[in-house]
């Protein structure tokens, strides 16, 4: 009986834990991308794919939603990307 009342105090207390270190997760990994993203930018001798992905996540972001945005900015991207490198070789 004592057992399982301090089973639920460790799952409290850890779930409390947990939930807290996780906040600021969203933030860092937000910076670490955008991180990323520049450190691309600013290495790459071609603007247009960067332009390609971004717009195009913008545009099906603004045509379908933030739900579904995702699966068809990817494929528009990967299309358009696969299309102007096949015709520089």
């Amino acid at each position: 009986m004592c057992t399982g009342y301090l089973e639920q105090l460790l799952v409290l207390s850890l779930e409390t834990l947990f939930l807290f270190l996780q906040k600021g997760i969203d933030f860092s990994m937000t910076a670490l991308f955008v991180l990323i993203v520049v450190n691309q930018i600013m290495q790459s001798d071609r603007y247009y794919p960067f332009l390609i992905g971004g717009s195009s996540a913008l545009f099906w972001l603004i045509a379908v939603g933030p739900k579904y945005f995702l699966l068809p900015s990817l494929a528009c991207t990967v299309i358009l990307l696969m299309l102007i490198f096949l015709k520089e070789i």
